[in-house]
């Protein structure tokens, strides 16, 4: 502040005394100007008039400081007409369609009062009270309207539109985003707007702490740095170096995602040794990575011994624990296809069973019991079964059979087909060995080679065989 040294027995003028006053108010406003704290410090808020809005808008009580550092206090609410600009030019809206934007702004002015005569008798105001005054400025009208400029030395409050026809100005036409605050900074995405400090502060802290706790207001991972790391497990690569956080979980996930042989994403994520073991009481080999591990897994089922580290669970007869030993338990214990088998006890079976024609029969050796189907249709053979089946023959059949070539050989003709026609079997020498007429009755009959020729050893079912085969043969 530029001082004044008053000294004794000094006349001081009037002009010298305002000096004094004006130093002392112009280092004040100098802290305010050198400060850059101009604007709005509280309240001087703008909303539509109430209770029932017209061309007006109300502005509460507040202080604020204009570019010169002077200050400007309104103490009490205002309201303050939007009807025409501050040189009394009508704001009415005068095309349909169009819109226009008046700004409304609060300016320095001296509140004189107390007058009083000087010593030449001028008039002045002893009283010279730091006071305001609302200053109204609108834009050009515009179907696309823009915000009138700022007058000199004044603070803007608010930015009001005006349309066709307008009768209420409503808190949707005011608007405050151009507001001049005391307290103004902008980085990028984040701006304080306030008008004390502690609001500033605390705005500060607000923005603050959304960037620690919450995602609005984070750093974006591009803006983070990495300091780089380690190759991947198994050393496939590629290395991680220095980067952004953003760079390095991109490449995380391209690493991760790639197919590549010898250097997919399971090649390159670590795995440590297998916790459980085989049924057969030994671990798979670790590799120290998913896909070798994985890779392990598979090479050890696939050879020979595969099946013999698969689990079984016990059930029924089969008492294994791996599925090797359970199918060699089954091939030894219940039976191997196109194989001989030793049945140790009874064994059912529910449904027809074919036995490729033999049937063997255990006494000591195995002795086979072999089965045929004659044919239907009159024949000569040489016996070479167990024994013949006669099926239901369409007409008259003789069976010749041609002299056995050694003795003690047993077979058995058996009838299981029905029907009217005579089913006679006889020796090579044209002799009836059995001759069976038509009917539905079954019957079997065995014969016996003895001296070179078939005799009848046995027979059994149809009710008149007694009477129907030659019994001295």
């Amino acid at each position: 502040m530029d001082r004044r040294d008053y000294y004794l027995d000094q006349l001081v003028t009037d002009l010298e005394l305002d000096a004094g006053f004006d130093g002392a108010e112009n280092a004040d406003r100098n802290i305010v100007a050198d400060a850059a704290l101009i604007g709005v410090y509280s309240g001087l808020v703008a909303a539509q008039h109430g209770p029932t809005p017209d061309i007006s808008v109300d502005v509460t009580a507040g202080t604020a400081y204009d570019p010169s550092g002077r200050r400007m206090r309104v103490p009490a609410p205002q309201t303050v007409s939007m009807l025409v600009d501050s040189n009394s030019v009508a704001t009415a809206v005068v095309n349909g369609g169009n819109s226009k934007i008046l700004g409304l702004f609060l300016k320095f002015k001296r509140l004189n009062s107390d007058p009083r005569t000087d010593g030449n008798a001028n008039p002045i105001n002893f009283v010279q009270a730091e006071s305001y005054e609302f200053i109204i400025v609108q834009g050009a009208e515009s179907v696309t309207p823009t915000a009138p400029a700022t007058p000199a030395d004044t603070i803007r409050l608010a930015d009001i539109t005006r349309t066709f026809g307008q009768t209420q100005i409503l808190n949707a036409q005011i608007a405050v985003t151009n507001r001049k605050h005391a307290f103004e900074a902008t980085s990028g995405a984040l701006s304080v707007r306030k008008g004390t400090a502690p609001e500033a502060v605390q705005e500060l802290l607000t923005l603050l702490g959304a960037h620690v706790v919450l995602a609005a207001g984070a750093h974006a991972a591009s803006a983070i740095a990495y300091a780089g790391g380690g190759s991947w497990a198994g050393g496939t690569g590629p290395t991680n170096p220095a980067a952004t956080v953003e760079a390095q979980l991109d490449k995380i996930v391209t690493d991760l995602a790639a197919t590549t042989a010898g250097a997919s994403g399971a090649h390159r994520v670590g795995m440590g040794a297998f916790a459980n073991t085989w049924a057969t009481g030994s671990p798979p080999t670790s590799t120290g990575t998913v896909y070798g591990n994985v890779n392990q897994i598979v090479l050890e089922l696939g050879v020979n011994a595969g099946a013999g580290k698969v689990g079984f669970q016990p059930a029924g007869n089969v008492a294994a624990i791996t599925v090797q030993a359970a199918i060699a338990e089954l091939d030894s214990e219940k039976g191997g296809l196109a194989t001989t088998n030793a049945w140790a006890a009874v064994n059912q079976f529910g449904a027809r069973v074919d036995f490729n024609a033999e049937l063997r029969l255990e006494a000591g050796a195995f002795v086979s019991w072999r089965v045929a189907t004659l044919a239907n249709a009159s024949s000569t053979f040489t016996v070479s079964e167990d024994e013949y089946r006669i099926p239901n023959v369409t007409a008259n059949r003789t069976y010749t059979l041609n002299n056995p070539t050694v003795n003690g050989r047993k077979v058995r003709f058996t009838k299981v087909g029905t029907g009217a026609f005579t089913i006679t079997i006889e020796r090579q020498d044209g002799t009836d060995l059995v001759v069976i007429p038509g009917g539905n009755d079954p019957y079997w009959v065995d014969i016996i080679s003895d001296g070179g020729v078939w005799k009848i050893s046995a027979a059994g079912g149809w009710a008149g065989i007694f009477s129907s085969f030659n019994a001295t043969v």
